[in-house]
């Protein structure tokens, strides 16, 4: 095997690579580490982020960014905590979820629906507007969650979503599967997936071969605003509550994830496939740093080389971006 084909290998498995690494290494620390609670910790954990990565991958491959997501899981996860002690006025404790759950899914799409007009239809710079929605949406969450830890009682249903297992297989690692493959069968076999890698590859082309890349932009904004909303009802009940900010660092899991998984940030290029590959190293990654019994700051030290590595590694694979990719 000459060096070029040693080369394209390397870049066509680097992630696997890593993966296989990471596990090896968990492994020989402890061989608890791929026990089968231990491997069901690290799924229910990274599926939480893993949902918001998935939203994500949709805005990055369309060619843009959401700096807002983690503001998102924070809003939602307080507000669905808040609407249920609310509706439970009224409302037996056993069924006042449900509507709550609906209003929080609601509210994602109406959060993707303002970014995505402002972004989408107005032009703006995403960076900048979801940047600014961040603020808007964290002082929101801090301002409805009474500047608190607001909880719901121990015996309601809802807990359930984020605690409770089905066939001994964790309800949040359920929804993230299939989640994943709703995202796969819509990025990669239909047409509305083509249009999202076309506008992230060449918004121009793609608009004088008469895809409407507005509304394109628009609807990867909503679906990105739905999974995060998904994910701040999932992580409310997890924690059997919310406050202020418990989202916040899912913006980074999330954008590392996407990365490591081959997203190209100037669009057109990514696959929910990689997106799951790169979920499963940020977990896994935590999880060893945990074994390892690492600080929370080192934790976050350590996950911000990974990220500035991915990008590095984004960088070098994407240097002759010449075609779309469709995975």
């Amino acid at each position: 095997m000459n060096s070029k084909k040693i080369l394209l290998f390397l870049k066509n498995n680097s992630l696997l690579l890593f993966l296989i690494i990471l596990i090896a290494v968990g492994y020989s620390i402890s061989e608890r580490f791929l026990s089968l609670d231990n491997i069901f910790n690290i799924l229910r954990v990274s599926s939480i982020f893993g949902i918001v990565a998935l939203g994500l991958t949709f805005v990055i491959i369309c060619g843009e960014m959401d700096i807002s997501v983690g503001a998102i899981v924070s809003l939602t996860s307080v507000t669905v905590v808040a609407l249920q002690n609310y509706y439970s006025y009224f409302i037996p404790e056993r069924y006042n979820y449900i509507p709550s759950i609906i209003f929080i899914l609601a509210i994602g799409v109406l959060i993707g629906l303002i970014n995505g007009f402002l972004i989408g239809i107005l032009k703006a710079n995403s960076i900048i507007i979801t940047i600014g929605m961040l603020s808007i949406f964290e002082v929101i969450a801090w301002v409805y969650g009474k500047k608190r830890f607001i909880s719901v009682s121990s015996n309601n249903p809802f807990l359930e979503i984020g605690k409770g297992f089905i066939y001994k297989i964790p309800i949040p690692v359920i929804i993230f599967i299939i989640l994943a493959i709703v995202s796969y069968i819509i990025l990669s076999k239909t047409t509305v997936g083509k249009y999202v890698y076309a506008t992230g590859a060449d918004d121009e082309i793609a608009w004088v071969v008469g895809i409407k890349t507005k509304k394109v932009r628009l609807l990867t904004f909503i679906i990105s605003g739905v999974f995060c909303s998904i994910a701040g009802i999932i992580l409310a009940s997890r924690m059997g509550g919310s406050q202020a900010f418990t989202g916040s660092f899912y913006l980074f899991d999330a954008i590392t994830a996407v990365i490591l998984g081959g997203a190209s940030l100037s669009g057109g290029k990514g696959s929910i496939g990689k997106t799951i590959a790169g979920v499963l190293v940020v977990g896994i990654l935590a999880n060893i740093l945990v074994y390892t019994g690492y600080s929370w700051a080192s934790q976050q030290f350590f996950k911000g080389l990974l990220l500035i590595l991915a990008i590095l590694i984004n960088t070098f694979l994407n240097v002759d971006k010449t075609r779309t990719q469709y995975e």
